[in-house]
């Protein structure tokens, strides 16, 4: 279940980022494309103001030898991979829709998270993600995404 939620997490972040290396505040639909690789994360209480320039801590990846990652299609496919400690993969598959500053991830044709894009530049994604807990807002997560691909 834990490994889920970070799962989902990750996909929202990764797709929160909608801002270009050229203009932050410009919508780019094609630089989200891609395989992204998790790089740093926080959690913030609720009510904190997220602004983009929040201290970040490395992810601390279970496997020594995979990246948890999200690949991004053109065409509004997903995958996100995690790894365990015994290096198996876990991966969840579907449907993404990208709106502005947020993207919507579905299974099945079901919403199953809703993320916010910080910023998204060339090399870097950063989302935004609220941990809910019996439909209330628990923890505000911040994930930043390296491009590997």
């Amino acid at each position: 279940m834990k490994k889920s939620i970070y799962f989902l997490v990750f996909i929202a972040l990764f797709l929160h980022a909608c801002s270009s290396d050229e203009d932050n505040n410009s919508n780019n639909s094609a630089g989200h494309v891609g395989k992204w690789e998790m790089d740093k994360v926080n959690i913030f209480p609720i009510g904190t103001v997220i602004t983009g320039d929040e201290t970040l801590y490395d992810f601390n990846f279970q496997c020594p030898t995979n990246k948890d990652y999200i690949r991004l299609g053109s065409e509004g496919a997903y995958k996100i991979s995690t790894y365990d400690s015994d290096c198996i993969e876990e991966a969840e598959i579907g449907n993404y829709v990208k709106t502005d500053f947020v993207l919507n991830f579905y299974i099945a044709g079901e919403l199953v998270d809703s993320v916010e894009i910080i910023s998204l530049t060339a090399n870097e994604l950063k989302i935004k993600q609220y941990n809910f807990l019996i439909g209330i807002p628990e923890e505000i997560y911040v994930y930043s995404f390296r491009r590997v691909e």
